[in-house]
């Protein structure tokens, strides 16, 4: 549950830490007062407000991309905390599962990286694209160690890799 807990704030951080930016560079723009009590807005804050709507557009859309992904981890968690200490079948589904979040984040990082940020978001967006990759090379590798002990029952244990080694 906790690495659960830190992998959806370690996502969601960068993406905040970047709206935050946007709206403190929003907010410093309107440091002038008006000459005339003029209801209508001016070229810039025209400009700005398409700005604040472009970043809550593309805010919109990676926070559900963020939720379609942190989903998979709940049914990862439970497999994963299964685990006996031996190969068996709980090896074989904490595999399945890992196949499962790994396909899910290298969809995430896709989708993540079809959307067009605003400039003061792109390494944010970058960031959340590198950590998703990252994240699927490592189910894949650990899904992969779990699936070729399942099925191989003479695949050795660790401690015997290690006297073959040191022998």
């Amino acid at each position: 549950m906790f690495r659960t807990t830190m992998a959806r704030s370690a996502l969601l951080l960068p993406l905040l830490i970047g709206l935050l930016a946007v709206a403190g560079r929003a907010t410093s723009c309107g440091g002038e007062t008006a000459s005339s009590p003029s209801p209508s807005p001016s070229p810039s804050a025209s400009s700005l407000a398409q700005q604040l709507e472009a970043a809550k557009t593309y805010v919109a859309q990676a926070t559900s991309i963020y939720n379609e992904t942190t989903a998979a981890l709940g049914s990862l968690d439970e497999a994963v905390s299964g685990l006996s200490k031996k190969p068996d079948d709980t090896w074989a589904t904490a595999a399945t599962e890992m196949q499962a979040a790994s396909t899910a984040r290298g969809a995430a990082a896709s989708d993540l990286d079809a959307l067009t940020p605003p400039t003061a978001l792109q390494g944010v967006q970058d960031g959340m694209g590198a950590a998703l990759q990252a994240a699927q090379k490592t189910l894949d590798t650990t899904g992969d160690y779990l699936s070729k002990r399942v099925y191989d029952p003479d695949y050795p244990d660790i401690k015997t890799q290690i006297k073959q080694q040191v022998t």
